[in-house]
């Protein structure tokens, strides 16, 4: 049994990001597929690395941007818009069984880093509290 989930997934959407300014009904489908997306690498991980989900797990991202304009994919600049951008990643981390809900008594946020020079990808490292 792994200590940690470790997976990486590509760069959110630009429609995910805070300063995004476009109708909700533009935001929707790159929401679900980006959600979907995260479900889907997060369910394999969960096999391949024999993890066995906690009852609580903090969840820390890090953010490699380096060719993320040239993917089209959204690029913070800071740690709170990268959290921001990553909320249906989260939705897919619990689709996928990863946490049991997104709510404060199963998922804690760890915090994101940023890097540019590597990219374009989020690497999501999941880890038990308890």
């Amino acid at each position: 049994m792994a200590d940690a989930l470790v997976f990486e997934v590509s760069l959110p959407y630009r429609a995910l990001g805070q300063n995004s300014r476009g109708h909700w009904r533009k935001k929707a489908l790159p929401t679900a597929a980006y959600r979907q997306e995260v479900a889907l690498i997060a369910a394999s991980s969960i096999h391949e690395q024999q993890w066995m989900p906690p009852a609580r797990a903090t969840v820390t991202l890090e953010y490699g941007t380096k060719g993320g304009r040239t993917a089209g994919r959204y690029q913070p600049r800071d740690e709170a818009n990268a959290i921001d951008a990553f909320k249906a990643g989260y939705d897919g981390l619990v689709d996928a069984g990863v946490v049991a809900d997104d709510s404060r008594k199963h998922l804690h946020i760890g915090g994101a880093r940023i890097s540019n020079t590597w990219g374009p990808r989020v690497r999501v490292m999941v880890e038990a509290l308890e």
